[in-house]
């Protein structure tokens, strides 16, 4: 379901198959009350299918002050190599990254890829090699490295520290309500009969996590614990009932419970030797950060910040499936195969 581009009577567009199986537009010649009816009837049918399986973008964040990728890099970078203490080689390893860019070259996570390897591989121990050689007259140290990628990491995490929005006291305020409670409470409304929602989203931030804890909804993460809690995927094969006489299948299933699936990892991601643990910051601390738009002012409050802002666990990089972490992350993208081809499975992506 996109805007559409066309003049035509209605903004949306539902392509889908005709009865002789040619692909249409579903809402070709409806007024714009008669498509919006239309779509609702749809959504509204599909959504009472068996199985349902969201999967969301940075869309879903940006109303609480979110960004793209791209929007993101932008930010962190600027904020970086605004630091007075940045070294001269790491504010030109950022240079060269901007007129790069300009050029079109590769996106963020490919270079943030080569920049985490470039500091690796000079600074492992059992390294055979002492660093890389950086084109043009670019020479980084191993320490320039080692403090821009730690300053990239941290500036990350800040930008994706989102907290939800105050909840809104009066009935007066409840148009301005955060779009992640009243999605997630519509969510959990459907017919208990029906399998349990499951919610895929690329997003570091934890809005999701937020709005369910505020709705008092459970969900199952693909940690176990709460204070430390480790990875371990089994959790996702759990549900949760009500007491009763199971002999007697007098077993009622807990209404208000999802599926939760962070395919990109998530900011209260950390390792921690070879296991991936989760714990969640007070988000907080972080919050006068994301009121600022002077670069400076951003620069300055990320030094001031520095020794409290957790390390991000894991970056936006390419190689992160690759590497040690190789598990989670086919766990949780064999887990969103698995959900699509079930039968009667309904795909809503936003």
């Amino acid at each position: 379901m996109t805007e559409s581009s066309q003049d035509t009577l209605t903004k949306y567009r539902l392509i889908g198959p005709l009865d002789n199986a040619e692909d249409s537009d579903l809402l070709a010649g409806l007024s714009e009350k008669d498509a919006k009816n239309r779509l609702q009837a749809l959504i509204a049918e599909w959504l009472r299918m068996e199985n349902l399986v969201v999967l969301t973008g940075a869309g879903t964040s940006v109303t609480s002050g979110g960004k793209t990728m791209e929007s993101l890099e932008s930010a962190v970078l600027k904020t970086v190599i605004a630091s007075k203490d940045i070294p001269e080689m790491a504010a030109a390893v950022i240079n060269a990254r901007i007129q790069e860019k300009a050029e079109a070259k590769i996106g963020f996570e490919e270079w943030l890829s080569f920049l985490i390897n470039a500091s690796h591989i000079g600074a492992a121990p059992r390294s055979p090699l002492i660093g890389v050689k950086w084109k043009g007259a670019i020479e980084p140290s191993q320490t320039d490295l080692s403090v821009l990628t730690k300053r990239i990491g941290k500036a990350i995490f800040l930008e994706c520290s989102l907290s939800l929005p105050e909840a809104p006291l009066s009935a007066a305020e409840a148009p301005h309500i955060s779009p992640h409670l009243s999605f997630l409470a519509k969510l959990v409304a459907r017919d208990s009969n029906l399998g349990r929602a499951h919610l895929f989203t690329l997003n570091y931030d934890t809005l999701f996590e937020q709005a369910l804890e505020l709705l008092g909804i459970q969900y199952f993460d693909g940690f176990t614990g709460k204070a430390d809690a480790r990875f371990d995927p089994s959790v996702y094969g759990l549900d949760i009932y009500y007491p009763g006489e199971v002999a007697e299948g007098r077993v009622r299933r807990f209404d208000k419970f999802v599926h939760l699936y962070k395919l990109h990892g998530s900011i209260h991601w950390e390792v921690r030797g070879d296991e991936l643990r989760a714990r969640h910051p007070n988000l907080q601390l972080f919050k006068s950060y994301l009121t600022l738009n002077d670069v400076a002012e951003k620069a300055a409050k990320l030094a001031e910040l520095e020794e409290i802002t957790p390390q991000v666990g894991i970056l936006p990089t390419t190689n992160k499936f690759t590497q040690t972490l190789a598990m989670p992350f086919a766990h949780l993208f064999r887990s969103f195969q698995i959900r699509l081809s079930a039968p009667q499975t309904f795909l809503l992506i936003l």
